[in-house]
């Protein structure tokens, strides 16, 4: 989970081959790229709408009505937005509240809000 003052995370890597200048305990700035020639699909979305459980963060998307937990793979962090993978452009998702909903909840759309 982000640590809650500096909504940062703690990952620990391992290396295969490391450059001799690397020594034990040093810290570092990581990006992460994809591993394969696919291209990703990046969405922003509001920060409040992560729901964390454990080790995976998820979004509520709506499907005819219902609630659906969905795993998403956070990319970029920043104030109060997050890029991510694993939602598709067009698809509503949950960002108020999402603590409080449960799988398979009946929600109401905004006026004017169609699926």
């Amino acid at each position: 989970m982000a640590a809650p003052a500096t909504r940062t995370y703690q990952v620990r890597i391992s290396l295969l081959n490391p450059p001799p200048a690397i020594k034990l305990g040093m810290t570092a700035a990581v990006s992460l790229t994809s591993g394969g020639d696919q291209t990703t699909d990046l969405i922003s979305i509001p920060l409040a709408a992560i729901y964390q459980t454990n080790d995976t963060p998820s979004v509520w998307v709506v499907t005819d009505g219902i609630a659906h937990l969905r795993p998403v793979q956070i990319v970029n962090l920043g104030n109060d937005h997050v890029q991510v993978t694993g939602l598709r452009p067009g698809e509503i998702i949950i960002t108020a509240g999402v603590h409080k909903l449960r799988k398979g909840q009946k929600v109401r759309l905004p006026d004017g809000v169609q699926q």
